[in-house]
């Protein structure tokens, strides 16, 4: 039972680690955001190659899906927990919790003079689904496996 207990914990503690990280860089203000991004690309990129803004704009993007792709695994790894443990399908809540998490990230947004975007909204909720697919993913080439390895 305790060993049961750590893990939901664990598990929930990790997505809400994520989620106030998430809700942490929304705080940025436009300018703090474009530095962090200008400054990953100068480690890529020469500072004088013509694609430095669109290239700016690409991490910024992608930022937003790994982050979110991590708040996806963390989530279903919770949601896959607790239908183990009381066999009931989680994953309309985890859908619903990364979704909302993406709309108030983008409310947010709109406090710190940076732009809020349905378009954002949906490039966060398709880094969540990403996440977790490949974790579900994951766990179904394993179970096969191990499926093979039984000879069944």
């Amino acid at each position: 039972m305790k060993k049961q207990f750590f893990k939901y914990v664990m598990f929930t503690m990790g997505l809400l680690l994520i989620t106030i990280f998430i809700f942490m860089n929304s705080f940025n203000d436009s300018y703090v955001s474009h530095n962090l991004s200008d400054a990953v690309v100068e480690i890529i990129l020469p500072p004088q190659c013509a694609f430095v803004d669109g290239i700016s704009l690409l991490i910024r993007k992608t930022a937003h899906l790994i982050e979110y792709a991590a708040l996806g695994v963390a989530a279903i790894i919770l949601a896959k927990q607790a239908e183990k443990d009381f066999s009931k399908k989680y994953y309309s809540t985890t859908l619903f919790y990364v979704l909302a998490v993406a709309v108030i990230d983008e409310h947010i947004q709109s406090f710190s003079d940076r732009t809020s975007s349905t378009s954002d909204i949906l490039l966060d909720f398709s880094g969540a689904v990403i996440g977790m697919l490949a974790v579900l993913g994951t766990m179904w080439i394993v179970k096969r496996i191990r499926k093979i390895k039984k000879g069944e």
